[in-house]
C-alpha cells in the first residue's frame, strides 16, 4: 500500500475490504464520558462458553456436524410446523462428531431464502478491488471472493447438504468507487436485493464500509443475518440491537476488548516512559495516555470503554479525540495529542496509519497499543511510516491479519485445517496471498456457522439460525482465530481469545509473542 499521496484513496481502498470504519479521517471532539470496563478476562480465564439457548422438544433426527463441532441440539423448525420427529442419520464431516437436527421433513417446502431443493446464501463481493488498488500501488489481494464461498457451498453438498436441500451462494459485486463515495446507498441497494429480489437465508459480507447502521437495519428489519467478515468498530450495544441478525465473524465487541486489551498491555510493559520525539524508551517518566475513535455512537461509546479500563488499570485521565470525517487525514488529532504531550496511543480501527503518516509530517512518534483492528500486518508494515510502530504492543486474534507468512504461528485447529483443505480441494492456492487467506478463512466460519446454526436450531429462518448457533459456538472451531466460536448472546461474535503481539525492529515485523492464549473474551 502507498504512503500519503494518495493515501487518502489508499486507506478508503483498504477499509472497503479490511479493517476500516468508514474512509480515512479528519478529527474531531474531545469526549471524556465514562464506560464499563466489566471482567477482562485475562490469561488463563475461561469466558465464553456455553449459552442459554433452549432446545424444544420434538425433533430428535440426526444430522451433519460441520468441522470440530460435537454436538448440534435439536430443535423444532424454525417458521413451519413443530413436532415432527425423525431418526433420519446425517453425515459426519471431517473432524467432528455427528450432531443433532431437526428432520428436513419439518422445514416448509418454500420459504424465504430456501425452495424444495436449493437453500440460498447471499455473499458481498468487490471483484475490482485488486485492480483498483493496484493502480494506486498498494499490494492489496483479495482473491477470488466466489471461488472462497462455493468451496465452502461444495464441500458442505457433498456431505449431505443442509436440511436436505442443496446450498447455492448467491453473488452481488459491489465497485470499488460506488462503495467508497456511498456505501449507505450501495449497502440498502444489497439488502433490497437479498431480502426482496434474490431472497437468502442469511449473507456473508467481507465489505467492511458497507456495514453500516442502515444496511444492519434493513436486514434486520426483513430478519435476514448478517456474517460480517469485516472491521467495523462496534461494542456491544451496537450489536445487541440486531441480536438474531448479526454476527462478527472476525472482529470484537470493543466493550469485550477494552479491559483485556489493557490488562495486557500492563503486563507487557507498554506504560513504561516514553520519548514521543525520540520514539524510543525513557525513563522516569509516568504515560500521558490518549485515546482516538470516531464520533459515531459507537465510536463514543469505545472511546469511553476503553478510557474506564485504562482508569480501572490504575492510568486515568486519557485525553479522547474523535473524528468525523474519515476521508481528510488525521493532522488535527495529532496537533491535539502532540500539543498536550500524549506519549501513548490507543487508535480503535484502522485510521492508525493514517494518523501514523499525520504525524510524521509533526516529529511526532508516541508508542501505540495494537491490536487486530489495526490490521499490524497489511496496514501497518505496509503504511506506516519507518519507525513509526517502534515500541507498539498488543493483541491479536487472527493470524491472517496479525502477521506475515513467515511469522504466522501455523494451524490454530480444526476449524482452520479444515477450511485450508476444502480450499485446496477446489483449487484455491494462498501462498503469498495474505489477504485473500483471510477471506478464505473468514469465508469458512461464517458460511460454516450460518450451517451449522440451521442444523442445531432445526430451521431455515433467523431465529432458527440465531438459537442454533448459540447452541454449537462452544464446539464450533473457529478458522480465522484461536480456538471455538465465542458466541453467547451477550459475545455475539465468534473469536474467543488473543496472543501478545508485539513489533521488532529487525525484520520491521509483527509476531506474536506468546505460544498460547494469552487472553480470553
Amino acid at each position: 500500500m502507498p504512503h500519503r499521496g494518495s493515501l487518502r484513496l489508499a486507506l478508503a481502498v483498504a477499509a472497503i475490504a479490511l479493517s476500516a470504519a468508514c474512509g480515512t479521517t479528519v478529527p474531531l471532539s474531545q469526549q471524556s464520558q465514562v464506560g464499563s470496563a466489566g471482567d477482562g478476562g485475562l490469561a488463563g480465564s475461561t469466558s465464553g462458553g456455553t449459552t442459554g439457548a433452549t432446545t424444544p422438544s420434538g425433533s430428535t433426527s440426526t444430522g451433519v456436524a460441520l468441522p470440530g463441532t460435537t454436538t448440534g441440539g435439536a430443535s423444532t423448525a424454525a417458521g413451519g410446523s413443530s413436532g415432527a420427529t425423525s431418526g433420519t442419520t446425517g453425515v459426519a464431516l471431517p473432524g467432528s462428531t455427528t450432531g443433532s437436527t431437526a428432520s428436513a421433513s419439518a422445514i416448509p417446502p418454500t420459504g424465504p431464502g430456501w425452495d424444495k431443493t436449493t437453500v440460498y446464501i447471499g455473499a458481498l463481493t468487490v471483484n475490482d478491488l485488486h485492480t483498483v488498488a493496484g493502480g494506486l500501488g498498494i499490494n492489496l489481494d483479495p482473491g477470488d471472493l466466489e471461488a472462497d464461498a462455493n468451496a465452502v457451498a461444495d464441500y458442505v453438498n457433498k456431505h449431505g447438504g443442509l436440511l436436505g436441500r442443496k446450498v447455492k451462494m448467491l453473488f452481488r459485486d459491489t465497485k470499488t468507487a460506488d462503495v467508497a463515495a456511498d456505501p449507505v446507498k450501495v449497502g440498502l441497494e444489497a439488502c433490497t436485493d437479498f431480502t426482496q429480489d434474490r431472497k437468502v437465508i442469511a449473507v456473508y459480507s467481507p465489505v467492511t464500509t458497507l456495514d453500516t447502521e442502515n444496511m444492519r437495519a434493513c436486514f434486520a428489519k426483513a430478519h435476514v443475518p448478517i456474517f460480517s467478515a469485516g472491521s467495523a468498530m462496534l461494542d456491544s450495544k451496537a450489536i445487541q440491537a440486531y441480536a438474531g441478525t448479526y454476527y462478527m465473524s472476525t472482529m470484537v465487541a470493543w466493550d469485550k476488548l477494552a479491559p483485556v486489551l489493557v490488562s495486557r498491555l500492563k503486563a507487557e510493559g507498554w506504560f513504561g516512559g516514553w520519548d514521543q520525539r525520540l520514539g524510543q524508551a525513557k525513563s522516569g517518566k509516568a504515560p500521558k495516555l490518549g485515546i482516538l475513535t470516531s464520533t459515531t455512537p459507537a465510536g463514543t461509546r469505545v472511546a469511553a470503554e476503553i478510557k474506564d479500563a485504562l482508569a480501572s488499570a490504575g492510568y486515568p485521565g486519557a485525553l479522547v479525540y474523535q473524528w468525523t470525517d474519515a476521508s481528510q487525514g488525521q493532522n488535527s488529532s495529532v496537533q491535539y495529542f502532540n500539543g498536550n504531550n500524549v506519549d501513548h496511543i490507543i487508535v480503535a480501527d484502522l485510521e492508525l496509519t493514517a494518523f501514523q503518516n499525520s504525524a510524521q509530517t509533526q516529529q511526532y512518534k508516541p508508542r501505540y497499543g495494537i491490536s487486530t483492528y489495526n490490521d499490524p500486518y497489511t496496514n501497518l508494515e505496509s503504511l506506516s511510516p519507518k519507525g513509526a510502530n517502534n515500541g507498539a504492543l498488543g493483541i491479536g486474534w487472527a493470524p491472517a491479519y496479525d502477521v506475515s507468512d513467515s511469522n504466522d504461528p501455523g494451524i490454530t485447529g480444526k476449524g482452520e485445517s479444515t477450511c485450508l483443505a476444502l480450499n485446496k480441494a477446489a483449487g484455491q492456492n494462498f501462498s503469498g496471498k495474505r489477504t485473500a487467506l483471510l477471506f478464505a478463512l473468514a469465508a469458512c466460519d461464517s458460511i460454516l456457522l450460518t450451517i451449522e446454526g440451521a442444523k442445531a436450531g432445526g430451521g431455515l429462518r433467523s431465529d432458527a439460525i440465531y438459537r442454533g448457533a448459540l447452541t454449537v459456538a462452544p464446539h464450533f472451531s473457529t478458522a480465522v482465530s484461536f480456538g471455538n466460536a465465542a458466541l453467547t448472546p451477550s459475545h455475539l461474535f465468534v473469536s474467543s481469545s488473543a496472543r501478545d503481539l508485539a513489533f521488532f525492529t529487525d525484520c520491521s515485523c509483527f509476531r506474536y509473542t506468546s505460544k498460547g492464549a494469552t487472553a480470553r473474551f
